[in-house]
């Protein structure tokens, strides 16, 4: 279904399920906020500038309040930095500060930040303010995310895919934790679309989507259309067992749906799937996908209806092969 304005608004996360950082060198002034913000918002707090680094590298808010005057990083600084970041950028700052002069304001601009509250904070004004920058960063991320679905099969597409890897990429050479790749390939498509038509053969991409992304298991894991018949799975913080695991889901799920192949060998339409994993900082980008790629190639030339698994930046010689019945 095609996303229009009004059903994007209806669709925007409540706000009580939104999430504000309160950044505050002082513990009472810390304190002072969350009490105010709670009943609106989560709340998470953090007692410097570097600290709201890394909160927000690790589980972005929603929307930052700032402190000014920091002891280990000012205000300006960290807000410069988190919107020089890919993964940062997009979260507005508000300062809380009890600088007043036209000076000290135009550095909050400057820096990046989004509004300015005076200390001592009024609390109406406070929580309309939040209410506010937290509507338009909730319409923003709605609208990025209709650029970035597949029109056809409405999972997302390959531009997003190229984004979102490489930053889920980059997160797990910072906590060190592995990263799987999966891409694959409806089997025998283009003899489908031919024999079948092309509206049969946009109906069958739509199903199989769908069925893949019901078959992730967490909020992280995604699946976009890589291109033509081909799509493709992040899998961050995931181990070749797990990996294993949802392969073999993926397969089974794609032949019970039992969309009729009459020119495959196996009767209904199939995939195969190549699997890459790479282990904390091992692999790139290009190294994963070429990985990932070959495994795929494997797979189809071991029979398809399968798929074949490597880790780490050396081949495999002899990975797990799957192979599923055809019945």
């Amino acid at each position: 279904m095609e996303k229009t304005l009004d059903s994007i608004q209806y669709s925007l996360r409540p706000l009580n399920q939104t999430t504000v950082l309160v950044v505050d060198d002082e513990e009472f002034n810390r304190t002072l906020l969350k009490l105010t913000l709670e009943e609106h918002f989560q709340v998470v707090e953090a007692c410097g500038g570097k600290e709201a680094l890394e909160v927000c590298l690790h589980t972005p808010p929603d929307l930052i309040l700032m402190d000014v005057m920091m002891e280990s990083m000012s205000g300006y600084e960290a807000c410069r930095l988190l919107k020089q970041h890919p993964d940062t950028h997009h979260i507005p700052v508000i300062f809380v500060t009890a600088i007043s002069s036209p000076e000290e304001e135009s550095k909050c601009w400057e820096s990046g930040g989004m509004d300015i509250i005076a200390k001592p904070v009024h609390t109406p004004t406070l929580i309309h303010k939040a209410r506010a920058h937290l509507t338009l960063k909730l319409q923003g991320d709605a609208l990025r995310e209709m650029a970035y679905l597949d029109g056809l099969t409405s999972v997302y597409n390959r531009r997003y895919f190229d984004d979102y890897f490489s930053k889920q990429l980059n997160q797990a050479k910072r906590s060190k934790s592995p990263t799987a790749l999966m891409l694959m390939d409806v089997d025998w498509f283009k003899k489908f679309n031919d024999h079948y038509g092309h509206q049969a053969g946009d109906d069958c991409l739509r199903v199989v989507a769908q069925t893949l992304k019901k078959t992730l298991m967490r909020p992280l894991d995604i699946v976009a259309r890589y291109g033509g018949e081909e799509f493709a799975c992040v899998l961050p913080d995931t181990s070749e067992e797990g990996a294993i695991f949802l392969a073999e889901n993926i397969l089974k799920n794609i032949r019970e749906l039992c969309i009729t192949h009459e020119l495959s060998q196996f009767g209904h339409v199939t995939l195969s799937i190549g699997v890459a994993i790479s282990l904390s900082d091992e692999m790139n980008v290009d190294e994963l996908l070429a990985l990932a790629d070959q495994k795929l190639y494997q797979a189809k030339e071991q029979g398809r209806n399968c798929f074949t698994i490597a880790t780490g930046p050396q081949k495999k010689e002899e990975s797990p092969l799957y192979e599923r019945p055809s019945g």
